[in-house]
């Protein structure tokens, strides 16, 4: 990742080559330390290397945390909303529905305006990252803080791993956590808002969130669009016990035809 992105911002300095895509205004940000929000502004400016905000390694982090929280979240959240919506076959046919209407409303275009207009797959998409949390939470204990009923106080400095599998399945929170029930986040629900940080939470949530989600309405309208599926069998996942990311153990089966 370091070599490619090195490649890419040595070409686009030396060559004075813009393009209007993230790359581009990591490489603004480096050499201004701000990024101008200005849709017109994109230009190559260059500063000497020891006034750059960024490194090249810094540069890289970004691109990788962009590419994984988007990329692989997307693939992740289809995988078991898909699931999911073979597991309740009443949600998939609502969901069904509710794309046809909106696709007939925009003449067949699945553009961004559509996708906003899917409240149902909102919801839906919404659900499947209470119940399948992308990864843990990280961060560091910033003050000394003693665990209420408890003896004991993190110091500062601790790193703190937090388990939103945990969290996000507690009942508590989220009554009959294991139902798959998007209506949990309908406009006249009332769930608890501060429990449900799937991408995190506070100046430090995934930065790439928005793009991940987009990525995933996309595909789960695109398969379900292109191919009808057919549930193999109805069983909860179970999940490898390695790995970053939440991953079904054996993958998701399911059965696959072409729509006609």
């Amino acid at each position: 990742m370091t070599k490619i992105v090195k490649e890419t911002v040595e070409f686009r300095e030396t060559n004075n080559f813009v393009r209007k895509d993230l790359m581009q205004m990591l490489i603004q940000l480096r050499n201004s330390g701000t990024i101008n929000s200005d849709e017109n502004h994109w230009k190559v400016q260059t500063v000497a290397e020891n006034l750059k905000s960024m490194s090249i390694e810094e540069m890289s982090g970004e691109g990788f945390i962009f590419f994984v929280a988007s990329f692989e979240n997307a693939a992740n959240t289809s995988t078991y909303c898909l699931h999911e919506l073979l597991q309740n076959p009443e949600i998939m046919n609502a969901l069904l529905a509710e794309i046809n209407e909106v696709l007939k409303r925009f003449d067949g275009e699945l553009c961004y305006d559509a996708v906003k207009e899917m409240k149902l797959l909102n919801r839906i998409i919404m659900e499947t990252n209470r119940k399948y949390p992308f990864t843990i939470l990280n961060r560091i204990c910033t003050e000394d803080y003693k665990i209420l009923g408890y003896d004991y106080t993190i110091k500062k400095g601790t790193p703190i791993v937090m388990s939103l599998m945990g969290l996000h399945r507690d009942d508590e929170y989220f009554p009959d956590p294991i139902k798959f029930d998007p209506d949990r986040f309908s406009n006249n629900s009332n769930y608890n808002t501060d429990a449900y940080m799937p991408f995190g939470e506070g100046p430090r949530h995934c930065i790439a969130y928005r793009l991940g989600q987009m990525n995933a309405k996309v595909a789960i309208v695109k398969l379900l669009t292109t191919f009808r599926f057919e549930c193999i069998e109805k069983k909860e996942i179970e999940f490898d016990n390695y790995g970053a990311t939440l991953m079904p153990k054996g993958g998701v089966n399911v059965k696959i035809y072409k729509v006609k």
